[in-house]
């Protein structure tokens, strides 16, 4: 006869949807921009302007419609910041309905411990003369935040 091996239970904590963005949004800093450059035009100045080499990632991001948006990303290494352009508008519709005056996101994900590096991208987008006007936002305050998660 084989003895029974008693079962230890585990205690599992939920995590609330709203921690877990907290969470992830935590260390990220958020631009929106206008502009009327097509997304490989504005990757391109945002590259010479910030000397990033962003690239547009191979998948499309998709809604819940199943409508996509191209993404560009690019990582700083040296800093450990993960650079991202989402383009929030396609033909027809915006990714976050909240923004719907803005054309891209950059999203900016290491940045609370480089207040200045933000600073100095916040006031080279707002001066650039293709970029019509750019502003940061808190995604936190949006209802569709969850586009925002890459």
């Amino acid at each position: 006869m084989a003895a029974r091996v008693k079962k230890q239970k585990i205690n599992k904590e939920k995590l609330s949807r709203e921690d877990l963005f907290d969470e992830y949004f935590e260390d990220m800093r958020c631009i929106a921009c206008v502009s009327t450059l097509q997304s490989y035009q504005f990757a391109h100045t945002i590259n010479l302007l910030l000397d990033r080499n962003f690239r547009m990632a191979l998948e499309l991001m998709k809604d819940k419609g199943g409508k996509s948006y191209k993404t560009y990303c690019d990582i700083d290494i040296v800093r450990s910041i993960d650079y991202n352009i989402i383009c929030n508008r396609n033909r027809t519709d915006f990714l976050i309905p909240e923004l719907v005056n803005s054309d891209f996101l950059l999203l900016m994900n290491g940045m609370s411990s480089h207040p200045k590096i933000y600073d100095k991208t916040l006031q080279l987008l707002q001066s650039h003369k293709k970029i019509s006007y750019s502003y940061d936002f808190d995604p936190l305050q949006l209802k569709s935040k969850e586009y925002l998660v890459l």
